[in-house]
């Protein structure tokens, strides 16, 4: 099995509040497998964070 992972992300805001973008890609090749050879899979993430006193 061979599996490669890359993303990234970007945070936009202040201290007290904020904006968080973040995305990953998974790519797997199954070198022994005898239906499945490969997956593409990709995960996004979309958070909101805010300090209340």
């Amino acid at each position: 099995m061979i599996a490669a992972t890359a993303g990234g992300g970007i945070r936009l805001g202040g201290d007290h509040v904020g904006l968080t973008m973040s995305a990953d890609a998974i790519y797997t090749r199954f070198l022994d497998h005898l239906f499945i050879t490969n997956r593409i899979a990709g995960f996004g993430a979309l958070v909101f964070d805010a300090e209340v006193d």
